[in-house]
């Protein structure tokens, strides 16, 4: 073996070692948040969290910068181009750091948002851990890369409440990785307080949920004004990943042709939607855009949308009360939550309620995918789109991301890996940056304000 060889080996074992030492620090940053509010001591604490988080944020700008500079070696090695074959070393360090406009990099600070995130600060960005995809194998890089994405849309200490993950996988190619709604469990009337995130429940993802356009979606419109203010180059390749109201926002965004597609301003080359009923919206994404579906037949969330499909017109609160006053187990509170997301009659609601409390006996037994007709089986209804149901985990109600991280992890139908194949040209070391998406301040009060009481 080569000294040359050896060395980007051990450059890229320290890379991965010091990311993991980020991600560590990090952890004990958010952890030092918490204990000094509830001690009431956040003034005097400040000085200490602020070095944490700058440790961590040193931490994973090093990481990225050892495995950029492996990656132009072993691309130089090789004879193929690197993923930034124009980058000095000094160039790479910005890319890495996030801190400067390189070319197209992302500027970020360091990471001090509070553990949920905060009010204010909209499109901000923070520097997070950095993408490592490294196998040589195309399908296992997809699934890497997949897999990261989706994990880290379960994952406070990498996108906050208030955040989405914007991650550079090279000159104007970029990852944009979607997390759910933030009260899905304990829905509430008005934004939160503590960070005026646009992924709530009853502000925005209700009322996306009553179409496949843009305009009814703020959390897309939010997502898509933070990506010109981060300075994502006009006509960048996005690969888009999202889960829940995430991936309803990433149909939304891949069906835009203002936003995708030959007359718009990005190219989505591929979207991943998983946890949600998206058949409606697959019509309306490009043939040029690749499009995977994932749903899992344990999952709560997507049986509540199934049941109401076909209503579409208003939603309210009452009827999703009564059926958590109906159902007298654990899973009208998900169903309730959710349901309310695709439900929008009254009568509908009423009739999707009787429905459920006729097949109590069903989900109690645990077959939750009885309530509605959820084939297991992969769909494809273009040559560009792959629909993969499943008989998954049941964990968070069927609904949480490991029960989708599970299934790309271990799937090996065609359809499938031939997808995450084709992700091949967009996996690489990757700088991650979570952008804040909090709705700002309105500048007058109102009668029709979202006031958090």
């Amino acid at each position: 073996m080569s000294g040359l060889r050896i060395d980007t080996d051990a450059s890229s074992s320290a890379a991965r070692r010091w990311a993991e030492w980020g991600d560590q620090i990090n952890r004990l940053h958010l952890e030092g948040r918490r204990d000094a509010g509830r001690l009431h001591i956040e003034h005097e604490s400040a000085w200490a969290v602020w070095r944490l988080a700058s440790a961590a944020s040193g931490l994973w700008a090093v990481s990225g910068l050892l495995r950029l500079v492996v990656e132009q070696v072993e691309a130089a090695d090789s004879g193929r181009p690197g993923v930034y074959p124009r980058l000095s070393p000094t160039e790479l360090l910005q890319v890495a750091s996030g801190v400067a406009r390189s070319r197209d990099s992302c500027p970020a600070g360091t990471p001090f948002s509070g553990p949920i995130g905060e009010p204010g600060g909209t499109h901000s960005g923070e520097l997070r851990a950095p993408y490592d995809i490294a196998d040589v194998d195309s399908v296992a890089a997809g699934r890497q890369l997949v897999m990261r994405a989706l994990a880290d849309t379960d994952s406070t200490e990498r996108i906050r409440e208030d955040e989405f993950e914007l991650v550079q996988l090279g000159e104007h190619r970029y990852l944009v990785v979607l997390p759910g709604v933030i009260d899905l469990s304990s829905p509430g009337r008005g934004l939160k307080p503590e960070h005026r995130s646009v992924r709530d429940l009853d502000q925005h993802a209700l009322p996306s949920s009553r179409s496949a356009d843009v305009a009814d979606n703020a959390y897309a419109q939010m997502v898509w004004s933070a990506l010109l203010a981060r300075g994502v180059p006009a006509g960048s390749q996005l690969v888009i990943v999202g889960h829940s109201f995430g991936a309803d926002t990433a149909l939304d965004l891949a069906a835009d042709p203002e936003f995708n597609g030959a007359d718009g301003r990005f190219d989505v080359t591929h979207v991943v939607a998983s946890g949600y009923n998206s058949g409606p919206q697959l019509a309306h994404v490009p043939s040029s855009t690749q499009a995977l579906v994932l749903q899992n037949r344990q999952d709560a969330v997507i049986v509540g949308e199934a049941i109401g499909e076909a209503h579409v017109t208003d939603l309210g609160y009452a009827v999703g009360d009564v059926g958590e006053g109906l159902l007298d187990f654990d899973l009208p509170k998900v169903v309730s939550g959710t349901a309310r997301a695709a439900w929008h009659e009254i009568g509908a609601e009423v009739a999707a309620v009787s429905h459920v409390v006729s097949r109590a006996d069903d989900v109690l037994g645990g077959d939750i995918a009885a309530l509605v007709a959820l084939e297991p089986g992969i769909d494809t209804p273009t040559a560009s789109q792959v629909v993969a149901v499943f008989d998954g985990g049941s964990e968070g109600f069927g609904h949480h991301q490991d029960n989708y991280v599970d299934f790309i992890g271990e799937t090996n139908d065609l359809a499938v890996t031939a997808f995450l194949a084709s992700l091949a040209g967009m996996t690489a070391v990757g700088t991650a940056i979570a952008v804040d998406v909090s709705v700002p301040e309105p500048d007058e009060a109102g009668p029709d304000d979202d006031d958090d009481s």
